[in-house]
Protein backbone atom coordinates (compact mmCIF):
# COMPACT_ATOMS: atom_id res chain seq x y z
CA UNK A 1 0.00 0.00 0.00
CA UNK A 2 2.98 2.36 0.13
CA UNK A 3 3.87 4.71 -2.69
CA UNK A 4 7.09 4.40 -4.66
CA UNK A 5 9.23 7.40 -5.62
CA UNK A 6 12.30 6.87 -7.80
CA UNK A 7 15.26 9.22 -7.99
CA UNK A 8 17.83 9.08 -10.78
CA UNK A 9 20.45 11.06 -12.66
CA UNK A 10 17.87 13.59 -13.88
CA UNK A 11 16.82 14.57 -10.37
CA UNK A 12 20.46 14.88 -9.35
CA UNK A 13 20.98 17.23 -12.29
CA UNK A 14 18.19 19.45 -10.96
CA UNK A 15 19.76 19.38 -7.49
CA UNK A 16 23.01 20.59 -9.09
CA UNK A 17 21.25 23.50 -10.78
CA UNK A 18 21.25 22.02 -14.28
CA UNK A 19 18.63 21.75 -17.00
CA UNK A 20 17.93 18.19 -18.11
CA UNK A 21 16.52 16.97 -21.41
CA UNK A 22 12.87 16.98 -20.32
CA UNK A 23 12.83 19.54 -17.48
CA UNK A 24 14.40 22.96 -17.05
CA UNK A 25 16.03 23.78 -13.72
CA UNK A 26 13.56 25.28 -11.26
CA UNK A 27 14.27 26.41 -7.68
CA UNK A 28 10.89 25.25 -6.39
CA UNK A 29 11.36 21.84 -7.99
CA UNK A 30 14.82 21.53 -6.41
CA UNK A 31 13.41 22.39 -2.98
CA UNK A 32 10.64 19.81 -3.29
CA UNK A 33 13.11 17.10 -4.37
CA UNK A 34 15.24 17.87 -1.31
CA UNK A 35 12.10 17.58 0.86
CA UNK A 36 11.47 14.08 -0.51
CA UNK A 37 14.97 13.01 0.53
CA UNK A 38 15.02 14.86 3.85
CA UNK A 39 11.59 13.67 4.99
CA UNK A 40 12.11 10.02 4.11
CA UNK A 41 11.80 7.95 7.29
CA UNK A 42 11.35 4.33 8.25
CA UNK A 43 7.61 4.90 8.67
CA UNK A 44 7.12 7.12 5.61
CA UNK A 45 4.13 6.47 3.39
CA UNK A 46 6.48 6.12 0.43
CA UNK A 47 9.44 3.95 -0.44
CA UNK A 48 12.38 5.88 -1.86
CA UNK A 49 14.10 4.07 -4.72
CA UNK A 50 17.61 4.79 -5.97
CA UNK A 51 19.91 3.25 -8.61
CA UNK A 52 21.99 0.27 -7.55
CA UNK A 53 24.96 1.93 -9.25
CA UNK A 54 25.35 3.88 -6.03
CA UNK A 55 27.13 0.86 -4.53
CA UNK A 56 29.76 0.69 -7.28
CA UNK A 57 33.20 2.25 -6.93
CA UNK A 58 34.21 5.10 -9.20
CA UNK A 59 36.58 2.72 -10.98
CA UNK A 60 33.78 0.23 -11.64
CA UNK A 61 31.58 3.00 -13.02
CA UNK A 62 34.43 4.37 -15.13
CA UNK A 63 35.06 0.92 -16.60
CA UNK A 64 31.39 0.79 -17.63
CA UNK A 65 31.69 4.32 -19.06
CA UNK A 66 28.85 5.58 -16.85
CA UNK A 67 30.77 7.47 -14.15
CA UNK A 68 29.62 10.83 -15.58
CA UNK A 69 25.98 9.75 -15.12
CA UNK A 70 26.17 8.45 -11.58
CA UNK A 71 28.94 10.43 -9.86
CA UNK A 72 26.54 13.32 -9.06
CA UNK A 73 24.20 10.81 -7.41
CA UNK A 74 27.04 9.39 -5.32
CA UNK A 75 27.89 12.92 -4.22
CA UNK A 76 24.29 13.68 -3.26
CA UNK A 77 23.85 10.31 -1.56
CA UNK A 78 26.79 11.07 0.70
CA UNK A 79 25.56 14.60 1.29
CA UNK A 80 21.81 14.25 1.81
CA UNK A 81 20.63 10.65 2.27
CA UNK A 82 20.15 8.82 5.57
CA UNK A 83 22.48 5.79 5.32
CA UNK A 84 20.59 3.93 8.07
CA UNK A 85 17.43 3.62 5.99
CA UNK A 86 16.56 1.04 3.37
CA UNK A 87 16.08 1.98 -0.28
CA UNK A 88 14.50 0.10 -3.17
CA UNK A 89 15.91 -0.44 -6.67
CA UNK A 90 14.96 2.55 -8.83
CA UNK A 91 14.96 0.40 -11.97
CA UNK A 92 12.57 -2.29 -10.75
CA UNK A 93 9.79 -1.07 -13.06
CA UNK A 94 12.20 -1.41 -15.99
CA UNK A 95 12.23 -5.20 -15.66
CA UNK A 96 10.35 -6.43 -18.72
CA UNK A 97 7.95 -8.80 -16.97
CA UNK A 98 7.37 -6.72 -13.85
CA UNK A 99 4.04 -5.18 -14.81
CA UNK A 100 2.46 -8.46 -15.91
CA UNK A 101 3.86 -10.51 -13.04
CA UNK A 102 3.24 -8.12 -10.18
CA UNK A 103 1.14 -5.06 -11.00
CA UNK A 104 -1.54 -6.17 -13.45
CA UNK A 105 -3.43 -8.43 -11.04
CA UNK A 106 -3.01 -5.94 -8.19
CA UNK A 107 -4.55 -3.16 -10.28
CA UNK A 108 -7.48 -5.22 -11.51
CA UNK A 109 -10.05 -3.88 -9.03
CA UNK A 110 -8.44 -0.51 -8.32
CA UNK A 111 -9.44 2.93 -9.48
CA UNK A 112 -6.43 3.80 -11.60
CA UNK A 113 -5.31 7.31 -12.49
CA UNK A 114 -2.57 7.34 -15.13
CA UNK A 115 -0.52 10.52 -15.59
CA UNK A 116 1.86 10.30 -18.53
CA UNK A 117 2.69 11.87 -21.88
CA UNK A 118 0.18 12.09 -24.69
CA UNK A 119 2.16 9.62 -26.80
CA UNK A 120 2.10 7.05 -23.99
CA UNK A 121 -1.63 7.54 -23.47
CA UNK A 122 -2.29 6.92 -27.15
CA UNK A 123 -0.49 3.56 -26.94
CA UNK A 124 -1.80 2.49 -23.54
CA UNK A 125 -5.42 3.58 -23.57
CA UNK A 126 -6.99 0.95 -25.89
CA UNK A 127 -5.51 -2.01 -24.03
CA UNK A 128 -5.88 -0.56 -20.53
CA UNK A 129 -9.55 0.27 -21.07
CA UNK A 130 -10.15 -3.38 -21.96
CA UNK A 131 -8.26 -4.72 -18.96
CA UNK A 132 -9.27 -2.31 -16.19
CA UNK A 133 -12.82 -1.18 -15.54
CA UNK A 134 -12.04 2.01 -13.61
CA UNK A 135 -9.27 3.96 -15.30
CA UNK A 136 -8.59 7.64 -15.99
CA UNK A 137 -5.88 9.18 -18.16
CA UNK A 138 -4.30 12.59 -17.63
CA UNK A 139 -1.67 14.11 -19.90
CA UNK A 140 1.70 15.22 -18.57
CA UNK A 141 2.69 18.03 -20.91
CA UNK A 142 6.22 18.06 -22.28
CA UNK A 143 8.78 19.46 -22.12
CA UNK A 144 8.93 20.84 -18.57
CA UNK A 145 6.08 18.90 -16.93
CA UNK A 146 6.70 20.76 -13.68
CA UNK A 147 5.11 23.87 -15.23
CA UNK A 148 1.87 21.84 -15.21
CA UNK A 149 2.38 20.36 -11.75
CA UNK A 150 -0.40 22.37 -10.04
CA UNK A 151 -2.83 21.74 -12.89
CA UNK A 152 -2.13 18.00 -12.86
CA UNK A 153 -2.54 17.91 -9.09
CA UNK A 154 -5.90 19.64 -9.36
CA UNK A 155 -7.02 17.23 -12.09
CA UNK A 156 -6.14 14.21 -9.95
CA UNK A 157 -8.02 15.66 -6.99
CA UNK A 158 -11.07 16.27 -9.19
CA UNK A 159 -11.11 12.62 -10.28
CA UNK A 160 -10.87 11.48 -6.67
CA UNK A 161 -13.67 13.83 -5.63
CA UNK A 162 -15.93 12.55 -8.42
CA UNK A 163 -15.56 9.08 -6.89
CA UNK A 164 -16.57 10.15 -3.42
CA UNK A 165 -17.72 6.66 -2.41
CA UNK A 166 -14.33 5.07 -3.19
CA UNK A 167 -12.00 4.63 -0.21
CA UNK A 168 -8.43 5.88 -0.44
CA UNK A 169 -6.85 2.44 -0.53
CA UNK A 170 -8.74 1.59 -3.71
CA UNK A 171 -7.04 4.35 -5.71
CA UNK A 172 -3.67 3.86 -7.39
CA UNK A 173 -1.97 6.72 -9.22
CA UNK A 174 0.50 5.57 -11.92
CA UNK A 175 2.90 8.36 -12.82
CA UNK A 176 5.41 8.84 -15.63
CA UNK A 177 6.16 12.56 -15.69
CA UNK A 178 9.86 13.14 -14.99
CA UNK A 179 10.89 15.00 -11.83
CA UNK A 180 7.42 16.57 -11.59
CA UNK A 181 6.02 13.07 -11.15
CA UNK A 182 8.15 12.57 -8.06
CA UNK A 183 6.60 15.63 -6.46
CA UNK A 184 3.07 14.52 -7.27
CA UNK A 185 3.76 11.03 -5.92
CA UNK A 186 5.11 12.60 -2.73
CA UNK A 187 2.12 14.92 -2.33
CA UNK A 188 -0.48 12.21 -2.83
CA UNK A 189 1.30 9.64 -0.70
CA UNK A 190 1.15 12.13 2.16
CA UNK A 191 -2.58 12.49 1.50
CA UNK A 192 -2.96 8.73 1.86
CA UNK A 193 -3.13 7.73 -1.82
CA UNK A 194 -0.82 5.10 -3.25
CA UNK A 195 1.24 6.64 -6.04
CA UNK A 196 3.64 4.58 -8.16
CA UNK A 197 6.28 6.61 -9.98
CA UNK A 198 7.01 4.06 -12.72
CA UNK A 199 8.70 6.51 -15.09
CA UNK A 200 10.07 5.11 -18.33
CA UNK A 201 8.97 1.69 -17.13
CA UNK A 202 5.52 2.55 -18.49
CA UNK A 203 6.94 1.92 -21.97
CA UNK A 204 7.65 -1.68 -21.02
CA UNK A 205 3.90 -2.27 -20.91
CA UNK A 206 3.29 -1.66 -24.60
CA UNK A 207 6.54 -2.18 -26.52
CA UNK A 208 9.17 -4.86 -27.02
CA UNK A 209 12.15 -2.76 -25.99
CA UNK A 210 14.11 -4.32 -23.16
CA UNK A 211 15.24 -1.58 -20.80
CA UNK A 212 17.13 -4.16 -18.79
CA UNK A 213 19.82 -3.98 -21.49
CA UNK A 214 20.17 -0.23 -21.01
CA UNK A 215 20.49 -0.42 -17.22
CA UNK A 216 22.49 -2.70 -14.98
CA UNK A 217 19.43 -4.11 -13.19
CA UNK A 218 20.46 -6.33 -10.31
CA UNK A 219 18.33 -7.77 -7.55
Amino acid sequence: GKSVIRLGDGEMGILHGKDISYEAYNKELKKKLIDIIKNYKKDSKYILSIPLFIKDTNRQLRNKNILHYWLPFKVEFKRRFNKKLKYANAHTFYIKSFFENYLASYLKDKYIIVLTTGSNIKKLEPEFCKRFKNIYFLEAKEPNPFQWYKKNKKEIIEIIERNVNVVKKDFVILISAGPAGKILAYDFSNLGYQSLDIGKGIEQIYNDKNLEKDFDIRG
